[in-house]
């Protein structure tokens, strides 16, 4: 697990490879080196060693006129590899960097359809001067790119790597802008960014980039539609897939932790991985916890609590109540490509912080289980799935700038309002149930990972998602929905029924409720951020581009709830990292 990057130029430009290598140096603290392949191409990587922690696991990595910088995990990585041994290749490490570089060498760009993992790497041929780029089906693992007029191409692991290459200007994409405040991050296409010209290479492709910015981009992976299967039968498979998949992640060389919110999904990984390995469990504490979603209080603790004592896991409390957000944790949290703007990404971002105090550097958890399963099918009262214009009503939390009265809006944006829902529902209206998942998945998912992989990076840790497992994920959608839902219309029918005998009854049966976050604490905490630096808040220029100084006046900030503050101020602290 690492941070990657690279420049292809005309000219050779070793000190911006030198940069944007030290600026990914919270991704992989434990190495880092960058390389000139040649007069056009150069290569950079920080090491996040978990897999063959000695030298030989270092990168870049060259083989023959080959060179790979990669960032990710393959669990299959030892299949791979004896299908290359016995074929003549020798290793001289046991990493899966040098599986997939050796693997590239002879199976070409097929080598991304025989992964089993998330990964985001480059291969740069020095004959063909050819650079390849390929990520993962779900986008686990971040890619971002960007090109010039000049010829000159660059990607890295984040974009505000890509910002300091000084390869293209600090323009905002305000298309992407107004819809992300509009509508919220987590209903979006992804593809751009909020940087114009900086672009994410899409899930399940791979790509080919040549000296003069040629670029070929191919699909290698696809969502599989459904069929008619056998309940029994399937739900006997969905139970081996799971085990098998939390088993191979926990492949590692360094102590492992899960999160354990007393939930089915989390619940599920951790009493497969305590059969497999001695893994630590951590539990977030709000005394005062609420879903945000249902109003109801939250029940994690006691259900977490519940199966540590019969797993007898090594079980830790983070004191989520206890903690004190910081200006400096927001900025922690930004991330460039898009707007950070869920409160409950600090509480995330604290959980990480906890594990690193803890020495944790891989973390499981159990993203990717709701949306393939349908565990959001009842949940608020939803009937399609991804019905976005009942989530505008509904789910005020994701969109409540959207909500926002005229009068504090500049009157020159708000004809946007209208076109980026238009954006989202058009987008969201299909003619089948199954490409209402495949929306949710493209989206909502996307972002979470996005946010995931965001947080743990920031300090150094790998996030492993067992429920994403793309033979669990190609099974998994190709059941009838109707089978995921049970008679009460709770969804997870299916993995319900897995869990049974793995699980406790009450856990297996338990209602779905959201990640909870600090509810009022948290909007004191926001609020003295906005007292304390107000008068340079309301001198920027993207909220004032949005805003009339109506908006600004301390009585109306007052009346706003913790998401909304949040969302200005997280936009806020995004243009300050712009301007850095």
């Amino acid at each position: 697990m690492c941070g990657i990057n690279g420049l292809m130029s005309p000219k050779e430009k070793r000190e911006t490879i030198n940069v944007l290598t030290d600026n990914l140096y919270h991704r992989g603290p434990d190495y880092g080196n960058s390389i000139i392949c040649d007069s056009n191409m150069a290569l950079g990587h920080r090491r996040l060693a978990i897999i063959d922690t000695t030298s030989k696991g270092n990168q870049p990595m060259t083989y023959q006129n080959k060179t790979i910088i990669y960032n990710g995990e393959i669990y299959n990585f030892k299949e791979i590899r004896r299908d290359l041994e016995s074929k003549g290749y020798k290793f001289n490490s046991n990493t899966d960097t040098e599986v997939i570089l050796k693997g590239y060498n002879e199976y070409g760009k097929d080598i991304t359809k025989k992964l089993n993992g998330m990964f985001a790497f480059g291969i740069y041929d020095s004959n063909k001067k050819e650079l390849f780029l390929a990520r993962d089906r779900f986008g686990i693992k971040p890619l971002y790119f960007a090109y010039n007029k000049y010829s000159e191409f660059v990607f890295s692991s984040e974009v505000e790597s890509i910002i300091k290459a000084n390869i293209i200007p600090k323009t905002i994409n305000w298309e992407k802008v107004y819809n992300e405040f509009f509508c919220g991050s987590q209903f979006q296409i992804r593809g751009d960014t909020l940087i114009d010209g900086v672009k994410e290479l899409t899930p399940g492709y791979h790509m080919t980039i040549d000296l003069k910015n040629n670029i070929k981009k191919e699909k290698y992976w696809d969502y599989p539609d459904e069929e008619d299967v056998l309940e029994r039968k399937i739900t006997n498979q969905i139970k081996e897939l799971i085990e098998d998949s939390i088993k191979l992640r926990l492949m590692s060389d360094v102590q492992i932790g899960a999160f354990l919110s007393g939930g089915l999904d989390s619940s599920y990984i951790n009493a497969i991985a305590k059969k497999h390995s001695d893994i630590h469990s951590l539990t977030i504490d709000y005394k005062s916890g609420i879903d945000p979603n249902t109003g109801k209080p939250s029940l994690d603790l006691y259900y977490s609590k519940l199966l540590a004592r019969k797993l007898k896991l090594k079980h830790h409390i983070i004191p989520g109540d206890k903690s004190k957000s910081t200006i400096k944790d927001i900025d922690s949290i930004i991330d460039m490509a898009t707007f950070s703007d869920d409160p409950r990404y600090i509480s995330i971002y604290n959980n990480y912080r906890y594990a690193k105090e803890l020495g944790l550097k891989v973390i499981l958890n159990g993203q990717g289980a709701d949306e393939l399963m349908g565990g959001y099918n009842n949940f608020k009262g939803i009937t399609n799935i991804f019905d976005i214009q009942h989530t505008i009503k509904t789910f005020p939390i994701f969109t409540e700038i959207y909500n926002y009265h005229d009068n504090i809006l500049n009157q020159e944006i708000i004809k946007y309002r209208e076109q980026s829902l238009k954006k989202l529902i058009d987008f969201s209206r299909t003619n089948g149930v199954k490409q209402n998942r495949i929306s949710l998945l493209k989206t909502f998912l996307g972002r979470i990972l996005q946010m995931e992989d965001n947080l743990s990076m920031s300090l150094g840790i790998e996030t492993r998602v067992p429920f994403l497992d793309h033979r669990l994920v190609e099974l998994a959608l190709k059941i009838p929905y109707k089978m995921h839902i049970m008679n009460n219309g709770e969804g997870k029918k299916i993995i319900r029924q897995a869990a049974k005998g793995v699980l406790p009854s009450k856990i297996v049966n338990r209602p779905k409720q959201a990640f909870p976050g600090k509810g009022n604490k948290l909007r004191n905490e926001l609020y003295i951020f906005f007292n304390d630096n107000y008068d340079e808040m309301i001198k920027s220029d993207l909220l004032n581009h949005l805003f009339n100084k109506k908006a600004f006046k301390k009585e109306h900030l007052k009346k706003l709830t913790d998401f909304a503050l949040f969302k200005i101020l997280s936009m806020w602290r995004w243009e300050y990292k712009l301007k850095c």
